[in-house]
């Protein structure tokens, strides 16, 4: 428990703040799939999630030492070349994973019924689970609110789902937001540990229509490969027509890279920090 703490301080540190929720009523029932993650077999290696009970922890942790270490060089050069517009291009990387800050508290729960977890998340109190069998290990809560908080009204649901395959160091969460019986938007996070101990990653935002005249059904994406050395990413943007959109997964896929990654949607920035160079290019949307 201490470790977990531990690296929950220092994981938001690196992605971010803690944010808490407000007055609830919750659902623990059964674990509900994550959608539109098709898996493809990818080779055995070796797996960085190794600690019994603490694997989603584990995983996370290598992630952010990876993370904290290509930012540290990026931020020297920032420095050293005062360039405003790159540091402002990579804003998207430092903070597209925000909400992986919530995967560390799922493996703080510890009232066991057969091969799910189920407690209190820490800092906001919500009822979550997490199943572990074999090299799988899904989570989640489904939480509504009975009280007005902030933007959310009496009613407003959030639903979460993840994913980790130990075997594949490949992880993915889903957050989805619902007013009224409508969902209103989605945020969905892939993470894949390449075997040359790289990272492919995407995080993908969708705001749907709710009649305000400011949503519009746009799906925006930050699809990133790096390692402690060199960092490409892309800013990708889509029109939809619903919430059953398509993206390309990369659960349990090695070595994308965000050329690939972006194939069907429209790439409207690219940055890139490879060799000690930094470049930024803003492209115009269609």
């Amino acid at each position: 428990m201490k470790r977990i703490i531990t690296l929950i301080l220092a994981v938001s540190m690196t992605l971010g703040i803690i944010t808490g929720c407000g007055s609830k009523k919750q659902a623990v029932d059964t674990p509900a799939p994550v959608a539109n993650t098709t898996e493809t077999p990818a080779s055995k290696e070796e797996p960085v999630a190794t600690t019994p009970g603490t694997e989603l922890t584990d995983f996370m942790s290598k992630y952010t030492d990876t993370k904290t270490l290509i930012w540290d060089r990026m931020s020297a050069k920032f420095d050293e070349e005062e360039n405003l517009t790159f540091a402002m291009g990579t804003l998207g990387f430092a903070f597209a994973d925000l909400a992986l800050i919530d995967i560390l508290l799922f493996d703080a729960l510890t009232v066991k019924e057969g091969d799910v977890f189920k407690g209190q998340l820490m800092f906001s109190g919500i009822d979550a689970w997490k199943k572990v069998k074999g090299d799988i290990i899904e989570f989640g809560y489904d939480y509504t609110y009975v009280e007005e908080k902030a933007q959310s009204k009496s009613g407003d649901r959030i639903v979460t789902n993840g994913k980790l395959d130990k075997s594949n160091n490949s992880l993915v969460y889903e957050f989805a937001s619902e007013s009224s019986g409508k969902v209103i938007s989605k945020h969905i996070i892939e993470v894949t540990r390449n075997s040359d101990t790289s990272y492919s990653s995407q995080s993908y935002f969708l705001d749907l229509d709710t009649n305000d005249g400011m949503n519009k059904n746009h799906l925006t994406g930050y699809l990133t490969w790096f390692d402690d050395k060199d960092i490409i990413s892309y800013l990708v943007e889509k029109d939809i027509s619903d919430t059953s959109f398509t993206y390309n997964s990369i659960f349990s896929k090695k070595n994308i890279k965000p050329e690939e990654m972006a194939a069907g949607a429209t790439v409207t920035m690219k940055t890139s920090y490879v060799d000690g160079k930094a470049q930024f290019e803003q492209l115009e949307s269609n």
